[in-house]
């Protein structure tokens, strides 16, 4: 049934939004913001970004959520949860936001100025182009992945997302009713 491999539902990598490791979370969001992917007709905006060197080697890859953590200003990561919380509670206080609204901002600002290579994950976890979706997807799940580089040989050619697996599943389990 799962007889789809992941170079059938791969995007190639030279299609797939990518940064050069020395731009800026800045950068990265703008290119993430900006950025559309149109497979098999669905348009879609990534869930992460290639990080790649000058010599289009891939370095690792960011996401999201990694981005939003790059900014996180360090006054509240270093702060308590509850107290956290206390910030942005308007029934605490309605004021609270109001007096950390700006500084929340200017350090949000300094630190997308930071290197896009300081908040990507190296790359830990690949499969090969014949693998088979079964395999694929078990590889998202067990390390709650939502992208996976594709290797030939030693080679990275394409990424997979979860996205494309569910969508290749899909057609699968519909083909066969």
């Amino acid at each position: 049934m799962l007889d789809k491999l992941a170079g059938d539902i791969l995007i190639p990598l030279k299609e797939y939004p990518h940064i050069l490791h020395y731009k800026t979370i800045k950068e990265a969001m703008e290119i993430m913001v900006h950025s559309e992917l149109i497979v098999d007709g669905i348009k879609s905006r990534p869930r992460a970004l290639l990080v790649i060197d000058d010599e289009q080697h891939l370095l690792g890859i960011v996401r999201r959520r990694d981005i939003l953590r790059g900014i996180e200003p360090k006054f509240l990561r270093v702060m308590p949860v509850h107290h956290r919380h206390s910030i942005f509670d308007i029934q605490t206080d309605s004021h609270l936001i109001d007096m950390h609204i700006g500084n929340i901002t200017n350090e949000m600002k300094c630190l997308s100025d930071s290197h896009i290579s300081e908040v990507m994950s190296r790359i830990s976890t690949t499969v090969k182009v014949d693998d088979h979706l079964a395999k694929i997807a078990f590889k998202m799940i067990s390390r709650d992945i939502d992208v996976i580089v594709v290797m030939e040989g030693k080679k990275p050619i394409g990424i997979v997302r979860t996205v494309d697996v569910l969508n290749a599943v899909w057609r699968l389990l519909e083909n066969n009713d």
